[in-house]
């Protein structure tokens, strides 16, 4: 079986009205050798049946239920199954910008990082309300505009989506 390049995870956890939005933002994506899982953690809303029928119109889609065990765990079955050489974190409530998957890939490539962080943004009502991390240029590298590499040791963020990890750096890191 050929590897493919990316895995993207989605943890869901009663999320229904943003859930779609969040899919669609990575379905369209110009990026197309990924699979997407997601992990509905035990939703009470119709959140499970949105992921079901989002995977019954694209093959690259798999679903798994779990009862509810919180991210963290939604976040470790999707590496479980995941086959993909590089990881991608997204929370079922947040969109992906047009393009943003080729983009932070091929730097990564690039660069030959292990873990690529792409800035974060609040909307409201379309336009950007605050810039959700600063970056601190002392233990970032500026790679290309909107985007900051980093390595092993200045990652201090503390979240893990909104990242593309390679898969082999998390499983050195027992991560």
């Amino acid at each position: 079986m050929t590897k493919l390049k990316l895995s993207i995870i989605v943890p869901v956890y009663n999320i229904e009205e943003d859930l779609s939005f969040c899919l669609n933002s990575i379905l369209t994506q110009d990026f197309k050798d990924y699979e997407l899982l997601i992990i509905n953690d035990g939703s009470t809303d119709n959140s499970g049946d949105i992921c079901e029928d989002y995977a019954l119109k694209d093959n690259r889609i798999n679903v798994y239920h779990q009862k509810n065990a919180g991210v963290s765990a939604a976040r470790n079955l999707g590496l479980e199954k995941a086959r993909g050489e590089w990881i991608c974190f997204v929370d079922g409530d947040d969109e992906l910008y047009p393009n943003s998957l080729t983009i932070v890939f091929e730097e990564a490539k690039k660069r030959l990082s292990q873990v690529i962080i792409a800035r974060a943004f609040t909307y409201e009502k379309g336009k950007i309300k605050k810039e959700k991390y600063k970056f601190d240029d002392s233990f970032l590298e500026v790679t290309f505009d909107g985007y900051r590499l980093i390595t092993e040791k200045s990652y201090k963020r503390g979240t893990v989506w909104g990242c593309l990890f390679k898969r082999d750096f998390l499983e050195q890191k027992r991560v």
